[in-house]
Order: C-alpha cells, then sequence, then structure tokens
C-alpha cells in the first residue's frame, strides 16, 4: 500500500520535477509567487521518487486521502522564485496512467487562462488587506507581460 516516506523541500534548482499540465493561469501564478515573497506557506505537493535527480507529481485521483492534488501552480510559482517547494514523498511503487506525458516543470507556459478557483486559493496566500496594498491589480487586471 502506498504511503508518505517524509515531507522534503525539493530544491527545483538541483533536482528534475516532472509534470503533465503544460500550461497554467499567469494570474494564479503570479499570486502565489507574491505570497512565497511574502513568506507564506503553501500546502505540501504529492511526489514521487522517478531517480536520484528526478521527482514527478502525483496525478489526481491515484489517493482518496491526498487533498491537494497535482501541484503545478505551486511548483512552477517556486521554480520562478527560486524557493524550495515543500513536497510529501510518497513511496515509489505507484501505477501512473501510461498516457500521460510527463515534462519537466520548468517547461510550463504560463498564459491568461486561470481557472476562478485556484485564483481564489492563491489570492488567500496574500494580505488579507489586499485593496490597501500595490498587489489589488492580481485582483482585476492581469499583471504587465513580462518575463516571470
Amino acid at each position: 500500500m502506498a504511503h508518505i516516506i517524509r515531507r522534503i523541500s525539493l530544491d527545483l534548482r538541483k533536482y528534475e520535477l516532472l509534470g503533465w499540465e503544460m500550461q497554467k493561469g499567469l494570474l494564479t501564478v503570479s499570486a502565489m509567487r507574491e505570497g512565497i515573497r511574502l513568506g507564506h506557506n503553501f500546502p505540501a505537493v504529492d511526489i514521487v521518487e522517478v531517480d536520484e535527480q528526478t521527482y514527478q507529481l502525483l496525478v489526481r485521483g491515484i489517493f482518496a486521502c491526498s487533498t491537494n492534488y497535482g501541484g503545478h501552480n505551486r511548483a512552477i510559482s517556486h521554480y520562478k522564485e527560486k524557493s524550495p517547494l515543500v513536497c510529501s514523498l510518497w513511496s515509489n511503487h505507484i501505477a501512473t496512467p501510461k498516457d500521460f506525458k510527463f515534462k519537466p516543470i520548468r517547461q510550463i507556459k504560463l498564459n491568461g487562462k486561470d481557472k476562478p478557483t485556484q485564483l481564489e486559493q492563491a489570492l488567500s496566500h496574500l494580505p488579507r488587506e489586499i485593496g490597501k496594498n500595490p498587489y489589488t491589480k492580481y485582483c482585476k487586471y492581469y499583471p504587465p507581460q513580462q518575463s516571470l
């Protein structure tokens, strides 16, 4: 039976992390990056070890007890901020669907197609008085187009 082996802080500059979603919303990632800069802690991302240098995000729905499915937004946000990603390392005898095409997280492209629930969750990591600070732009507008 699969189980969590331990919690780790994964340095995404030293280790490769694989995922299957190759596009994420720019606003959601921007809000999460700001939360990281402000020192907020995000839930751990569930992963398995592929080899000594490579890890893979768990596929949604494999575990009924896992509440933090995927983790692509958290992973790319921590990668861009050069901040370690807190992960729950699961035992590696987990079956992965053969039709999933895994690629490095660093290859995720950011676009303007944010899912409202993901954006709301990302914004929850920003200060409560969001209307009184410069991060208000994340609520109403896309940030200026720039290299993230």
